[in-house]
């Protein structure tokens, strides 16, 4: 009896945690004939209001579950299969079965996700690890797939081009197979689902309209997108201007512009330039104020692919500034390229392995000169041995990388903190590169490099990684003065290295 007891306080316990009836069951439960176990139904899944509070006002609400899921708490880092998986292969199929119609809008209570928000995805939320794993993926994600996209127009702009967005079921969906193939955990983070799962309604608010399918084509391309609807500038219209203020807090939140991220962007956008013009400084290429006695330093670290994901490689490059006075950069600074002092290092006992599933690893295919291969426990000696010339000298020392960050974590495993090293700055070849293009999200470093039409092979070898960073920061410094200069001169830009070949 105290068993029993027992139970059903857990199973209260567990009935107030999913919102959801539970029942013990003493006896197996009856069934009748020719009944199917699940009955089907053709409706899309509907969330409990009671669980769905608006986050951000009335109009537009942040579904505070997991996507698809009704009435269950969103943990820390929302699964992407997790709890929700049935629910939301339930609103997979309704999308997948549908009869939809472009620039009809959809009456239920749908959670929809920005694409921009799914294109930037692995930028933002995977690390350096599993990223070329996931990024391909990523990369064809029209590819196999099917994508529901809808539109929705601001009723206040409606010149302005739509928001484009998918239902966050097929997104969550898209996580749940990476997951599954490559044995990993991508998630929707807690902090960031109010930008994943958005549903419209309240009085005045538009509901996104039924764009168009993609089912397993290379590429999507919007050629026009329809005009607003008369309906929605007109429901807009009816509402009082308190109402109106707060329809557009909430598609300022959709569209991921609202003042404090503005704000935000704003000061990373000056910070990023800020860093090209630093670079650009410390090269000679612009007038420095103070100027400084620099030492560029490229670290490229590779690690394994399997667990525990050991560090096999490390690659360096140096390019110190004495060497280029009066020496003209030439294209994208091309002439400066064989001022670059190399150095691979092979961790001895890795040495036998490469790898292969995710991306093409090339350990055998250094470029620019001879490894060497320190045994594991003196990797941090070598490194510092291969920079000695320059450390602990009396020179100004600048760390550079693409995705810097995850470069100096490994460091930090392998027993070097650089901030003990002092360097006097960061330059990120990634930043530089966004920065000069103006772009949202930042590319890879081959993208960069076919972009400055530079030739490359054998990259994911750390070495070539560390030299062709550093011929990436050159030549964005370089080709943003020169495309600088053109402009003022009413010329188009072209990259030099398109023009010399």
């Amino acid at each position: 009896m105290a068993e029993q007891d027992g139970l059903e306080n857990r199973l209260k316990q567990l009935q107030e945690v999913l919102d959801e009836r539970v029942t013990l069951l003493t006896k197996p439960p009856k069934r009748s004939r020719g009944k199917a176990r699940h009955e089907s139904t053709n409706q899309v899944p509907q969330r409990s209001q009671q669980s769905s509070q608006a986050a951000y006002g009335p109009s537009i609400a942040y579904q505070g579950t997991s996507p698809g899921t009704p009435g269950r708490p969103m943990p820390d880092r929302t699964p992407a299969d997790g709890t929700s998986a049935r629910e939301t292969q339930a609103a997979v199929e309704f999308f997948k079965n549908g009869d939809f119609h472009v620039g009809r809008p959809l009456k239920e209570d749908v959670a929809f996700c920005p694409w921009h928000a799914v294109t930037s995805y692995p930028g933002r939320f995977i690390g350096k690890a599993n990223r070329p794993r996931a990024r391909v993926y990523f990369d064809s994600i029209y590819e196999g797939r099917e994508w529901h996209f809808f539109y929705l127009h601001n009723p206040e702009k409606p010149q302005n081009e739509p928001f484009l967005m998918v239902p966050t079921a097929q997104f969550v969906d898209f996580l749940d197979q990476i997951n599954k193939r490559l044995n990993i955990a991508l998630v929707i983070p807690r902090e960031m689902a109010p930008k994943f799962s958005i549903v419209f309604r309240g009085s005045g608010t538009p509901r996104p309209r039924f764009l168009a399918r993609s089912s397993d084509q290379r590429t999507f391309k919007v050629e026009k997108f329809p005009e607003i609807d008369e309906d929605d500038i007109e429901a807009y219209e009816a509402v009082e201007a308190p109402r109106q203020k707060e329809i557009q807090k909430s598609l300022q939140v959709f569209s991921s512009r609202d003042p404090d991220k503005i704000k935000k962007d704003e000061r990373r956008e000056k910070e990023d330039a800020g860093m090209l013009l630093d670079t650009q400084r410390m090269l000679g290429l612009r007038t420095a104020v103070v100027p400084r006695d620099v030492v560029f330093i490229c670290i490229d670290v590779e690690a394994l692919e399997r667990e525990p994901y050991p560090i096999s490689e490390i690659g360096i490059a140096v390019l110190d500034t004495r060497d280029l006075k009066d020496k003209d950069p030439g294209p994208a600074g091309r002439d400066w390229w064989p001022l670059i002092k190399a150095f691979h290092l092979r961790v001895k006992e890795y040495s036998g392995l490469r790898n292969f599933r995710f991306v093409q690893g090339c350990p055998t295919k250094f470029s620019f000169g001879e490894s060497t291969f320190p045994p594991k426990g003196q990797v941090a000696e070598a490194i510092m041995k291969a920079l000695k010339p320059w450390y602990p000298a009396d020179r100004d020392l600048v760390l550079v990388g693409h995705d810097v960050h995850q470069d100096i974590k490994y460091l930090a495993e392998l027993g070097i903190r650089t901030q003990d090293m002092h360097f006097i700055r960061q330059i990120d070849s990634q930043i530089l590169h966004k920065s000069w293009r103006q772009l949202r999200d930042g590319r890879g470093l081959e993208a960069v490099l076919s972009e400055l039409c530079m030739q490359y092979q054998w990259l994911h070898n750390a070495g070539n990684d560390a030299v062709y960073t550093m011929r990436a920061v050159v030549g964005v410094a370089v080709e943003q003065r020169r495309e600088e200069e053109l402009l003022i001169s009413g010329e188009k830009y072209v990259p030099a290295l398109f023009l010399a070949k």
